[in-house]
């Protein structure tokens, strides 16, 4: 097999950008790709998060298993997310492992790895023969990084799922090896989709709807309006009454007009809201859908979005969905928009839609923000 690092490296600027995390054998693969000369055309990086604490802080959990598929899956994806960056293919490496040491353990020794890119997302798992001592721990270790490096050259479509499997064979162990690994990986990213600004990862339940106001949207990619109305929306409700809430960013994985998120794109929403906290969610595409799913939350809407939201040819019963807004205490932030070329805030869609709105203003609270900004025109200009 041809060195992946040095194909990566003599792919020059059309070659993906590599991470690897290992927690624990494969702590060689860093120093491998650092010793190909050129490594910093490819090579976003490598950690070694070693201890339990650390392996927690990388992931933002404490995983069920700390050897396992869904471990080393985790870990790959968030190679991903650090080795990313707009414009560019990336590879996710992440390998857990059980191998000898001064003591025997306990139970089996094991290599998990696994691989993640846009069109790749494969896990290996195999146990390996047992054994004790500085030796077999620097062979354990070279077996593992010999299984990182195949997982690269089978994401760079050099190498093969044969090759993998009898290599580890050869060494003794007893492989298993998921190719079609994207399944799981979306299951991982859904099962806690709340990414905090702090680093953590929480499942839904956690998230607090009354303390929090969402701003729902693709951002593809995000921008500074989005961020500036959300802090101003924030800024709104805690001078004028007194209500302090979170901004918590929220995209649907799956919205009913366009085509469901790939996996690599929800990884690189993610990346894009690094810092600020990011939930993902599905099965969820109407206002209405979001404030079921976060009764008493709060939500920021443009003034152009609340026209179309108004529209009856859209098929809503208006009045019938404010009615229910208001029984699930959900309100409105509208920053004002340009729509059609003009400027909109709230006191002109109040007036236009007066006979809907009659009753339930008080649902709708207007933000004094504007930017003229949008991911269209930002995505327009990159393409130019």
């Amino acid at each position: 097999m041809l060195n992946p690092f040095e194909i990566l490296r003599d792919r020059g600027s059309a070659a993906p950008s590599l991470y690897v995390f290992a927690t624990g054998a494969a702590a060689g693969l860093q120093q491998l790709a650092w010793a190909v000369p050129g490594a910093s055309a490819f090579f976003a990086g490598a950690s070694f998060p070693y201890s339990q604490e650390d392996t927690q802080r990388v992931l933002g959990f404490t995983p069920e298993a700390y050897v396992s598929q869904e471990t080393a899956l985790d870990l790959a994806l968030a190679a991903y997310v650090r080795a990313w960056i707009p414009g560019r293919s990336a590879i996710g490496v992440g390998l857990t492992c059980s191998v000898s040491s001064t003591q025997p353990h306990r139970g089996e020794h094991r290599i998990v790895a696994a691989v993640f890119t846009e069109s790749v997302c494969s896990v290996m798992s195999a146990v390996i023969p047992k054994g004790q001592g500085a030796g077999q721990r620097l062979q354990d270790g070279a077996i593992a990084d010999r299984v990182g490096l195949i997982l690269v050259a089978l994401a760079l479509g050099e190498s093969d799922a044969a090759s993998l499997l009898d290599f580890v064979s050869g060494q003794g162990g007893s492989p298993e090896f998921v190719a079609d690994a994207f399944p799981l990986a979306r299951a991982r990213l859904l099962s806690r989709p709340w990414f905090r600004a702090d680093g953590h990862r929480a499942v839904l339940d956690e998230l607090p709807p009354r303390k929090t106001v969402f701003l729902a949207g693709a951002f593809n990619p995000p921008h500074a309006a989005h961020f500036g109305a959300a802090q101003k929306a924030v800024e709104t409700l805690a001078l004028r009454y007194g209500e302090y809430r979170d901004a918590v960013f929220s995209t649907t994985v799956n919205p009913p007009h366009k085509d469901a998120l790939s996996v690599a794109e929800m990884l690189q929403r993610i990346r894009l809201m690094e810092g600020r906290d990011f939930v993902l969610t599905e099965d969820d595409p109407l206002f209405l859908d979001k404030a079921r799913r976060f009764p008493g939350a709060h939500f920021i809407m443009g003034a152009d979005a609340l026209i179309r939201f108004l529209d009856p040819k859209w098929g809503q019963p208006v009045r019938g969905m404010l009615a229910e807004f208001e029984t699930l205490q959900t309100k409105f932030l509208i920053p004002g928009r340009v729509v059609e070329g003009a400027y909109v805030q709230w006191e002109q869609v109040r007036e236009q839609f007066s006979e809907s709105l009659q009753g339930y203003e008080h649902l709708f609270i207007p933000v004094d923000f504007r930017q003229d900004l949008s991911s269209s025109q930002i995505r327009a200009e990159q393409h130019r």
